[in-house]
């Protein structure tokens, strides 16, 4: 009895044309739907590749001219280096040949005491009152040489520093 119960029930529901277009307006919405996130999906898969590209190629472009710059100012403080240097080799050569020419002489002080000499010209004891006085004792062309050189090669060591110093700052701030 259930089972012709059943097999009624299902021929009233599925000879009716109206549980048909039901049927067709599910599938209709179903693949309406389904249809939709399809679309939607490629959309956003081509719009991801899409700025995906564009900011790839924009990090680049970032790069290159980030790096450009970083090469701009170190080019610039290489020429500004280079001023520099050349300044101060200039500068050495020029006192080395002043002091061998005689125009430019170099001395340091020399701390001396001298004993003090009495009226009749004979000195006092050793262990008497002495009188410092401002001695300077020139230096020889060779100890000139050295300290120049000395002097040149501190120079161009600060010069360095101060380059990297510059260069590092420049990067940093982006500022030249």
């Amino acid at each position: 009895m259930t089972l012709i119960i059943i097999k009624q029930f299902l021929a009233r529901l599925f000879g009716s044309r109206y549980t048909w277009y039901a049927i067709a307006a599910g599938a209709a919405l179903y693949g309406a739907a389904h249809w939709h996130h399809a679309r939607v999906d490629d959309a956003v898969a081509r719009t991801t590749a899409t700025l995906t590209a564009e900011f790839e190629a924009q990090k680049k472009q970032a790069i290159k001219d980030e790096t450009e710059r970083g090469l701009a100012i170190v080019a610039q403080t290489k020429e500004d280096y280079d001023a520099q240097i050349n300044t101060l080799k200039n500068d050495a050569a020029r006192m080395v040949d002043g002091h061998r020419s005689g125009s430019v002489r170099l001395s340091i002080p020399a701390d001396c005491t001298s004993p003090i000499v009495s009226g009749n010209g004979s000195s006092t004891q050793p262990n008497t009152v002495s009188v410092a006085t401002e001695s300077r004792a020139e230096l020889s062309d060779a100890a000139v040489e050295f300290f120049v050189g000395e002097a040149e090669r501190a120079d161009k060591q600060a010069i360095q520093l101060n380059a990297l110093i510059d260069v590092v700052e420049h990067l940093r701030t982006g500022v030249r």
